[in-house]
């Protein structure tokens, strides 16, 4: 049986949001953290693949949240990236602001970065890309890389 074999840990700092996802997915572990503040109840090198769905573009301290990833993975494991910066064009500069005593969620995107800047970004915080795809709109890419 699969839900036996598939241990899935979703984290969101929106507390409404996490509540949603336990109802919807029963099998599912969630918590209230930001990656970048995220105490992983397992042990280093624990996880096969860390998933950032929607999300790279919201992330306060991407090389914070990118050590935090790197510490997890098995040495064999993988970080899958999908994202749509075709939304970050519609914010403006006081969602981008950040106050510590403010729930990140409260905020849209930190940055607005392409795919190439996503994996420049990754290669310089130690990983290497093994895969790449951009919608033919290019309005979605998506990024998998694996530890150095």
């Amino acid at each position: 049986d699969l839900k036996d074999k598939i241990h899935y840990l979703g984290i969101d700092p929106d507390e409404i949001k996490v509540q949603i996802a336990r109802r919807k997915f029963p099998l599912g572990k969630f918590m209230v953290s930001s990656i970048e503040d995220f105490k992983f109840t397992n042990k280093d090198n624990s996880f096969d693949n860390i998933l950032f769905l929607g999300t790279y573009n919201h992330i306060y301290d991407l090389e914070k949240a990118l050590n935090n990833v790197r510490l997890k993975l098995k040495k064999t494991g993988q970080i899958i990236i999908v994202d749509n910066p075709c939304f970050g064009v519609l914010v403006d500069d006081s969602n981008k602001s950040h106050d510590g005593n403010i729930n990140f969620s409260e905020y849209e995107h930190y940055r607005n970065h392409s795919i190439e800047q996503a994996k420049e970004t990754l290669s310089r915080n130690g990983f290497n890309i093994v895969e790449e795809h951009v919608s033919k709109k290019n309005l979605f890419w998506m990024v998998v890389a694996e530890q150095l």
